[in-house]
């Protein structure tokens, strides 16, 4: 990884992490708003939902190296947690190496 890339990937790790934040919080957000359900069913979903986000928090970002860097900006990626202006400003060769690939269907 070059030297820039590496600093172009923290800047999109910084942006990835507050829109996956500002993802649970639009959730919670309309979950504090469903009047359809009792407040103890909403706060138990806010923990629930808080629970995932942290797992997935910590999935995806967790460790700033540059040995995970490929893994993680695969995964931004893969949740589409990057701007398409970020990705412009990377290496060819990092863009390959973190792009989500289609599932085959019988695996």
């Amino acid at each position: 990884m070059t030297e820039l890339d590496w600093k172009i990937f923290k800047e999109i790790r910084e942006k990835a992490m507050d829109k996956l934040s500002l993802r649970a919080l639009s959730n919670i957000s309309n979950i504090l708003n469903d009047d359809t359900s009792c407040p103890s069913e909403r706060c138990m979903e806010i923990d629930q939902l808080m629970k995932s986000h942290s797992s997935e928090m910590d999935n995806i970002f967790d460790n700033l190296s540059r040995s995970k860097a490929v893994f993680q900006l695969l995964q931004i990626r893969s949740k589409n947690l990057v701007d398409k202006n970020y990705l412009e400003r990377l290496s060819a060769e990092f863009l390959d190496r973190t792009a989500p690939r289609a599932r085959a269907k019988n695996a």
